[in-house]
């Protein structure tokens, strides 16, 4: 759950989709997180399930009523989780939101608020992989 915690505390404190956890760029770098040993592949049915423990132990919180901003983690929790995260780690965990980042943005138009929230998202994003 490590893992998805960092990754979450990459993006826009006022909250993203929650099908950005679920993209192949997301459940990828979790399959890849786990243990040596185990060999699972990390499913989308599984990354939602995570989301459900992180909101049970108040890391993060949901609304089902804004969609687009369905996931939200509060700023000095996220400031906490990078501030305590390896730099070597930075790279990896920046890379696999941009890469979920683009999984989701459609090619075509957009409903205004799906493209603001992504927008921001992104924004923060490159803030962060700037530091």
């Amino acid at each position: 759950m490590l893992p998805l915690v960092r990754l979450l505390a990459l993006l826009d404190p006022s909250g993203h989709p929650e099908a950005l956890s679920t993209t192949p760029p997301v459940t990828e770098f979790l399959t890849a997180a786990r243990s040596q040993g185990d060999k699972a592949v990390t499913t989308a049915e599984e990354a939602v399930r995570a989301l459900r423990v992180l909101r049970r132990y108040a890391l993060i919180s949901t609304d089902p009523h804004t969609p687009h901003r369905q996931i939200r983690m509060h700023a000095r929790a996220a400031r906490a989780i990078r501030e305590t995260t390896p730099t070597s780690q930075h790279p990896d965990l920046t890379t696999t939101i941009a890469d979920a980042l683009i999984a989701i943005w459609p090619p075509t138009d957009l409903p205004r608020e799906l493209a603001r929230t992504l927008r921001t998202n992104a924004t923060t994003l490159l803030q962060h992989a700037e530091k």
